[in-house]
């Protein structure tokens, strides 16, 4: 019975598999977002995140489509409100064809990042790519490490249990046989 075998193997991966998200979940996420806004007012683009810590985002954007554009940081519940129209203000805003975005985050929860028509542009199809730079621990990164760690420990530990349980009736191994192996002498002349 190799179960242990298994388990260790499955451990390992799990183990491999937590690590792959680590860098994800605790560094610096940088994330590349296109989007486009049609004409019309009213009209926006909208990326979230989740973060599970206090900490900061910033980026740049660019609208090569012509016009200006606006980028916000928002909470969820002013993003909320924005979306109802009611406007309940922003973590940060700037405007422009391109610029740089900075805005810090107070705590865990989501937040999103918005591009609207810039002022005196709702007429314009616009499109372009805005950078995301998160430094705070990412949610759903650090979830799939901690489940990942938390897989590999109980597949060790089940694997280990087994082998100790599959070592203790297996009982003593028999004594090693051997076979005696001569030449016979040769014939007499």
């Amino acid at each position: 019975m190799r179960a242990h075998l298994i388990l260790s193997s499955l451990a390992i991966v799990s183990l491999l598999i937590g690590l792959w998200f680590a860098p994800e979940a605790a560094g610096p996420r940088r994330v590349t977002v296109t989007f486009t806004i049609p004409a019309g007012a009213n009209l926006f683009a909208r990326w979230g995140f989740d973060v599970l810590t206090a900490g900061t985002v910033s980026g740049s954007f660019a609208a090569p489509s012509g016009g200006s554009i606006g980028v916000y940081v928002m909470t969820q519940a002013q993003h909320d409100a924005f979306a109802s129209r009611h406007f309940a203000g922003a973590i940060a805003f700037v405007q422009g064809s391109y610029g740089n975005y900075s805005a810090p985050l107070a705590g865990g929860g989501r937040y999103l990042l918005v591009v609207v028509h810039g002022a005196e542009n709702e007429g314009l199809d616009q499109s372009g790519s805005a950078s995301v730079r998160i430094s705070a621990v990412s949610t759903w990164p650090f979830v799939f490490l901690f489940s990942g760690s938390l897989a590999t420990v109980g597949l060790a530990i089940a694997g280990g249990v087994l082998r100790a349980k599959f070592q203790k009736t297996a009982g003593a191994l028999p004594a090693p046989s051997g076979v005696v192996y001569f030449e016979p002498p040769p014939p007499p002349p």
